[in-house]
């Protein structure tokens, strides 16, 4: 075969050529640019390479007739050929073959097509092999000669493989975009002027803040964590009581982590979406848009649409100073497979790691996360925050073999959680049924009561209701929709601050990052961390001198899970312990990881990881575990959702988080009750027909276990 020149790199706009030699060559120098200086050189052989199969007679025909407005035939796979020049060295050959499909398994996992098999298959044709040759002679020529150095130690390797890829992936579709005439360059104050702006904002906020001890304790902590982060890079734990300042305290340490250490940005990771909204908020309101906020509920709808392009560059790319998302989305990006997903990972190298709320990794894949954080710090330049009030002993872990900084001496610590202590914790010493609940409820004027099951939740509910009533008395729990949700605590906040009668039953939904104050709290036994999180909606706002969170055992309760059951015992253990000690929770933690060690790598990821398997990992590792029984179900919860009912039904393509308010998780087997089943989105979802009860949501009418 030969190759005509000139050489696209795409069909031409409006007479506009891209041409091949360029594309490569830009993209070559942004990918080096994306990386640290081991990597700069297969950086920029990657970018060279990734396109090369375009010189292929058929697809530069294509591009022509296309160019002409002339149909053609589907295009001949064109990144195998730049991959097969070097596939012995991985960090190349993957990220190149798979910068639109995705990183290849290197050896074979069952019928998914694997790497092997894919050179094996490539070099038994001569006539590939031939143009292969061309290829070469001409990206030497042209390019520059092709010598990427050597690289050992097979996880290293595989991390590298998965940092090369991203900055592979952002800079071939940055220069792509450019060539359309998309504004994809943004500028962002510099981390210097953000730590100057927030911490300005703290020394105002401590300045006229009245002298109570809370206030005090706040300022300690915040000086405390602000003098101990301009350490060398590493693992730090920031211990911090309800009430304590964390929000503001730990971005304000990153920046000055960022600022000693030239480092290039903050990633905050809350676990949940409430927490991210809150955060992202607060963190908006004095840095601007320098915040990025990321997640599967944001409203992209309520932006303009040239602020909707910009947004949607900006969440793909996480390039902005400070971005807070989800551990939802940040670990399962790292660990996956697909060009979409993996482009922000090379954003994470150099930047603070924020940990928020640290103690809801799952413990299924506590192993390959915190191996995984080691490397991003040992390997990538990464610092990472671990923040909670009730922390994880990680350190403690065999296979972690870190340090961790205290951002907050320990001698401060004990000081600070028995100063802010708002809650007496009672652990009742007798099951109790929920009419003896709400006997001992009916002398409080507002109370929240939290159990294990929605099931237990649902019957909480309705026993309480004979009792109290439906005007003062609410449920929570995830057999409602958000907006169903978001309805229910708006109301529930209204009633508290008016000071009005309010009563509120909840699954563990209400623990974290909803913002409520109840005088009294009932807690169904579960881990301590649980508790202590319902104890944070308890006196929250100290506004009496105490509150009372009761701690008791549910009568005839449903079943939980043998995890979560292994977590009760583990508390119940401790006896009726001191929860206002943080070494409480190390010791909890302790015991916790060490029951559990088979069970800290569930999925197997790092064996895979260690076998090159990309695919295999990125299907393993999901943070919140599918359930192959359950699917989404759009509810009639409003006006809003039967127009967006309307016009799916129309076949109007309508975005998933205009849906999402609306969705309830329902098991297949209860789904006789739907109108239609259709894809949205990469999301299996189906119309719900039944009732949707006005309290209990989807639970009234399924048995919501």
């Amino acid at each position: 075969m030969t190759i005509h020149q000139p050489f696209l790199s795409r069909p031409r706009i409006a007479d506009r050529a891209h041409s091949l030699k360029d594309h490569l060559l830009a993209v070559g120098q942004q990918t080096t640019d994306r990386l640290p200086e081991d990597y700069k050189r297969l950086g920029a052989i990657a970018g060279w390479l990734h396109d090369l199969g375009k010189l292929h007679p058929d697809i530069q025909t294509a591009f022509e007739k296309l160019s002409r407005g002339e149909k053609n035939e589907r295009l001949p796979p064109h990144a195998i050929y730049g991959a097969m020049l070097f596939p012995d060295i991985l960090e190349l050959a993957l990220p190149i073959a798979g910068h639109h499909r995705g990183l290849y398994d290197v050896s074979n996992s069952g019928d998914r097509p694997c790497f092997t098999q894919i050179c094996d298959d490539f070099f038994s044709s001569p006539d590939e092999v031939a143009l292969l040759e061309t290829m070469k002679a001409w990206a030497n020529q042209e390019l520059d000669p092709l010598t990427p150095p050597p690289h050992e130690g097979s996880l290293s390797r595989e991390m590298a493989t998965r940092m090369i890829f991203s900055a592979l992936v952002d800079s071939d579709r940055l220069d792509v975009a450019r060539f359309e005439g998309q504004q994809v360059d943004f500028t962002y104050p510099a981390i210097e002027l953000l730590c100057h702006q927030l911490t300005s904002f703290q020394e105002r906020l401590i300045a006229t803040a009245e002298p109570t001890p809370t206030n005090r304790v706040r300022a300690e902590i915040y000086r405390e964590a602000i003098q101990q982060a301009r350490s060398p890079r590493g693992f730090f734990r920031l211990t911090a009581p309800t009430g304590g300042g964390k929000t503001l305290t730990m971005l304000s340490a990153a920046l000055e982590h960022c600022n000693r250490h030239q480092m290039d940005g903050v990633i905050i990771v809350p676990p949940l979406t409430t927490i991210i909204e809150q955060s992202a908020q607060v963190y908006r309101d004095i840095l601007g848009d320098a915040v990025l906020e990321v997640h599967s509920n944001f409203d992209q709808d309520s932006l303009e649409h040239s602020q909707q392009n910009t947004y949607k560059i900006l969440s793909q790319r996480w390039d902005s100073p400070v971005v807070v998302s989800s551990s939802v989305q940040f670990f399962e990006s790292l660990f996956a497979n697909h060009p979409r997903k993996c482009r922000k990972v090379h954003q994470y190298q150099n930047r603070v790691i924020i940990l928020d709320e640290v103690q809801s990794l799952p413990i299924g894949l506590l192993d390959p996360i915190l191996f995984a954080l080691r490397q991003l710090v040992e390997e990538w330049g990464c610092s990472v925050f671990l923040c909670s009030a009730t922390q994880p002993a990680f350190e403690k872990l065999p296979g972690f073999k870190a340090g961790i900084q205290e951002l907050v001496p320990t001698e401060f610590v004990k000081n600070h959680f028995q100063t802010l202590q708002r809650v007496d914790y009672e652990f009742l010493p007798q099951p109790l049924n929920w009419e003896a609940i709400a006997d001992m409820a009916s002398g409080f004027k507002n109370a929240v009561f939290v159990v294990n099951t929605k099931a237990d939740a649902a019957r909480g509910f309705l026993t309480l209701r004979d009792r109290f009533g439906e005007d003062c008395l609410y449920h929570l729990s995830t057999t409602m929709c958000m907006a169903h949700r978001r309805l229910v605590l708006a109301e529930v906040k209204a009633k508290l601050s008016r000071g009005s009668r309010v009563y509120l039953v909840s699954t563990q939904i209400i623990e974290a990052g909803v913002d409520v104050d109840f005088e009294y709290g009932f807690r169904q036994w579960a881990g301590l961390d649980a508790i202590a999180q319902t104890a944070g909606r308890v006196n929250r706002n100290g506004k009496r001198s105490t509150g009372t969170l009761f701690v008791f055992e549910l009568e005839d309760a449903s079943k939980v899970s043998k995890d979560y059951q292994f977590r009760i015992n583990v508390a119940k253990s401790l006896g009726s312990t001191n929860l206002h000690d943080p070494a409480t929770f190390g010791e909890y933690f302790k015991r916790l990881h060490g029951g559990i060690r088979d069970k800290r790598d569930e999925f197997g990821i790092q064996k895979l990881r260690q076998q090159w398997k990309f695919e295999a990992v990125a299907n393993r590792f999901k943070i919140i575990e599918p359930d192959g029984d359950r699917v989404s179900a759009i509810v009639e919860f409003d006006d809003q959702a039967r127009s967006l009912i309307h016009s799916l039904l129309e076949g109007v393509k309508v975005p998933f988080t205009r849906l999402q308010p609306y969705i309830v998780s329902v098991r297949k087997k209860d789904c006789v009750q739907v109108q239609s089943l259709f894809t949205q989105e990469d999301s299996d979802l189906v119309i719900w027909q039944g009732d949707y009860h006005q309290s209990l949501g989807i639970s009234a009418v399924v048995d919501p276990t």
